[in-house]
């Protein structure tokens, strides 16, 4: 009697796509034979139970986990809205977990457990990506710094080369397999001029290189202008960001001084805008929130929603009734209206516009009203990424709304 798994999901999944186990069992010929299958913890605590019937065809399991996992996942926006800076570990973002599949047949009423055995540990985190990336396992092959990586990964997100004010904030996320002196030992940060001159070097050490729990192999860090000038250098001096600065890139290098991540470049835009800008903060298909600033004039607008009742006119005494011009017969009982926008971006290039996408089709959207973090909810349903090859120059307009209605009055 035995459990051989087939097939398992990769070390790191998202846990909002297919997470596939495919094992059989040398029982299955057995009355009444099921697959008791239990998805567990890190700890071994069952999380969910289920009896799944042999599949007809071939007489094995096939068990996907993600709807169950993604209960268990979130998202992490706490350090942006506080402003935490440094190398921090990301909440809410993964869970690891594996599963139990057991035995169970004999005739009915004395139904007897046989052999079980446990899959490998997976690490679900809070990505949903499109099928042609999740189909390739990307999150696995190319977001994870493993031990003998030979080719650079990427940040847990999808940005290209952006403009950022000097007031902005934006967080990078990342995933290390990689403990020690080959892991993540610090962010290098690299500042130029508007000729790309080499203006300065600084490194942020990571507290957590040791990793020596699992939640330390997820970890995001502030990389905004204004985030890292109010962050305590390893190296470097500060500030960091300066007046004379026209880009930055940074990545992760180990304590070798390898590169072990993509570097990520942030454009300072310092042009002048009408009326201020709009910052948009989403979660991206990786898991992580990604932002954009919208920096032409918005509109502000209002949605009303009102349900009313004749009242009867007249004021009675014990003698007369009569009636006055101040009087109300068509009274309000229920009002309600939600906040809209309309944001416009500026002149943008293709690449950008392609990007944008995945803010339409995010299901959590921050925007930055009067210095504070309000959920809103896209309300554009139809986004069109227009290409330099279509139109020389162009925007993107989008509507949303504030995710919370107001109330007025009940007279």
């Amino acid at each position: 009697m035995s459990i051989v798994y087939h097939q398992e999901p990769d070390l790191y999944m998202s846990g909002f796509d297919p997470n596939w186990f495919v094992a059989s069992s040398t029982q299955a010929h057995q009355t009444n034979f099921r697959f008791r299958t239990q998805i567990c913890d890190a700890s071994g605590n069952v999380l969910k139970q289920f009896r799944i019937p042999k599949d007809p065809d071939y007489g094995t399991l096939y068990f996907d986990t993600h709807r169950h996992i993604e209960n268990y996942l979130s998202y992490d926006i706490a350090n942006l809205i506080a402003q935490t800076t440094g190398w921090q570990k990301s909440v809410n973002c993964h869970i690891e977990y594996y599963i139990n599949v057991a035995e169970e047949y004999g005739p009915d009423g004395s139904i007897s457990v046989g052999a079980s055995g446990n899959s490998t540990h997976i690490k679900a985190i809070n990505s949903a990506e499109n099928f042609d990336q999740w189909g390739e396992h990307s999150i696995n092959n190319n977001r994870v710094i493993f031990l003998g990586t030979l080719e650079e990964v990427d940040w847990l997100t999808n940005s290209p080369d952006i403009p950022i004010r000097t007031g902005d904030s934006y967080e990078l996320g990342t995933i290390t397999n990689v403990a020690g002196t080959q892991g993540i030992d610090r962010l290098q940060v690299r500042t130029y001029d508007v000729s790309g001159n080499l203006l300065k070097t600084a490194m942020i050490n990571n507290p957590y290189s040791a990793m020596t729990a699992t939640d330390q192999q997820f970890l995001s860090i502030l990389c905004g202008p204004d985030d890292l000038n109010n962050t305590s250098l390893s190296v470097g001096t500060q500030p960091l960001i300066e007046d004379d600065t026209a880009y930055y890139k940074v990545d992760i290098i180990n304590s070798f001084g390898t590169q072990k991540i993509a570097s990520k470049r942030f454009d300072i835009d310092r042009d002048c805008t009408r009326s201020g800008y709009t910052r948009l903060f989403w979660l991206n298909p990786l898991g992580r929130f990604d932002a954009f600033n919208f920096t032409q004039v918005s509109d502000d607008i209002i949605e009303a929603e009102q349900s009313r009742y004749s009242r009867i006119l007249g004021v009675k005494t014990a003698t007369t009734l009569t009636y006055s011009k101040s009087q109300v017969e068509s009274s309000v009982f229920h009002s309600s209206f939600k906040q809209m926008y309309k944001l416009r971006s500026g002149f943008i290039p293709s690449e950008i516009a392609v990007w944008l996408k995945e803010l339409i089709a995010s299901p959590r959207v921050y925007m930055i009203i009067d210095g504070e973090f309000i959920p809103i909810n896209i309300t554009t349903n139809s986004y069109q990424a227009k290409t330099v090859l279509q139109e020389k120059l162009f925007n993107v307009e989008i509507e949303v709304e504030r995710s919370v209605r107001n109330q007025r009055q009940r007279l």
